[in-house]
């Protein structure tokens, strides 16, 4: 009676891995003193069709290398990223500027090992890491050059298949808008005593103030056009009842700006 020995496998030296069969055609057999070694790939006969709960569909394979390929689902998948910053992104006045901004971006392989990982600001190269981690992990990066405009960063990976790029980071800065109520005529530096907001332009604003007898000023960049409507708390459009001007007020990163100044005299109930 024949007798059956597994061998550990070995490579081939004009195949890929071996693997060992559990089959006795795939064995050695000790009593004719032969070794048979095949690779997956090639076994014939251990094909399998039917319907498979595990993927939900009918499967039909002509080797045991496409059924464990089958069951397995092995498909190329490129890295992530994500990317952070701190001090956290905000928008900010123009002229409140931005020291050192320590970025960190967080990488997770997914079929192939990361072989590389940089940051930028604005579409430029802030810089390269020298050995990124193969398996992913949190990178990091500091500029110290510092800033008082617009700036917006992103980092990438690569996996040396594809380069993903990750999420944007934005500081932002505005000049700002003024509002509040003081007696008539104030001059424009007046009016950038008043109420100072950081915001971004939007179609609307809201504001709210409890003046009597006095004057209201809204101020804000000329740049964002001259306002369509003024509604008062109940709706009503009050847009004819304004002045409008134009005065220069210094911005806090000492420029001149162009600025539109609303005003309305309200009367004591």
């Amino acid at each position: 009676m024949p007798q059956y020995q597994s061998y550990p496998s070995k490579p081939s030296p004009d195949a890929g891995d071996i693997f060992l069969i559990l089959d006795p055609a795939d064995l050695t057999d000790s009593s004719e003193g032969t070794t048979k070694r095949t690779t997956v790939g090639a076994v014939a006969g251990h094909g399998h069709s039917g319907f498979s709960a595990t993927l939900g569909q009918y499967l039909d394979t002509a080797s045991l290398q496409a059924s464990v390929d089958a069951l397995m689902a092995l498909t190329y998948t490129p890295p992530t990223i994500a990317l952070t910053a701190s001090p956290a992104p905000s928008l900010r006045e123009k002229g409140d500027p931005v020291g050192a901004v320590a970025l960190a971006a967080v990488t997770l392989r997914r079929s192939d090992a990361i072989s590389a990982v940089a940051f930028y600001r604005d579409g430029v190269l802030l810089g390269a890491v020298a050995a990124p981690q193969a398996q992913g992990g949190t990178e990091t990066m500091t500029d110290n050059g510092g800033f008082s405009d617009t700036v917006t960063y992103t980092s990438v990976v690569s996996d040396g298949t594809t380069t993903v790029s990750s999420n944007a980071v934005s500081y932002r800065f505005v000049y700002p808008y003024y509002f509040g109520v003081g007696a008539a005529g104030l001059t424009a530096v007046q009016v950038a005593g008043l109420t100072k907001a950081i915001i971004a332009q939007a179609p609307s604003k809201a504001v709210t103030t409890s003046p009597s007898g006095e004057v209201f000023y809204f101020a804000y960049p000329a740049a964002y056009g001259a306002l369509s409507s003024i509604t008062d708390t109940n709706g009503f459009e009050t847009l004819a009842d304004y002045t409008q001007r134009s005065a220069t007020i210094t911005g806090l990163d000492g420029t001149a700006q162009a600025y539109f100044i609303y005003e309305l005299m309200l009367r004591s109930p």
